[in-house]
């Protein structure tokens, strides 16, 4: 019988984890019961806002020059 190569294997092998139907973890435990799932959403929510006012300022200080009225008011 031919083996597959080990870069065939480790493809099966992700391509299985992502079509687990029955995982070994109970998500579920992983999940705050006191919370609504509003109060999860929301929470959600405030995270990936600050994420991108972080990823904005980034590009902000990286590729947009400052201008006149900037360089004014930091003097």
């Amino acid at each position: 019988m031919k083996t597959l190569s080990s870069r065939r294997q480790r493809l099966l092998r992700a391509v299985g984890s992502l079509i687990d139907i029955q995982p070994s973890t109970n998500y579920r435990d992983l999940i705050d019961a006191h919370k609504t799932d509003l109060d999860r959403l929301s929470s959600d929510w405030d995270r990936i806002g600050k994420d991108m006012e972080r990823a904005v300022e980034r590009y902000d200080q990286t590729f947009i020059k400052p201008t006149t009225r900037q360089r004014v008011a930091e003097v």
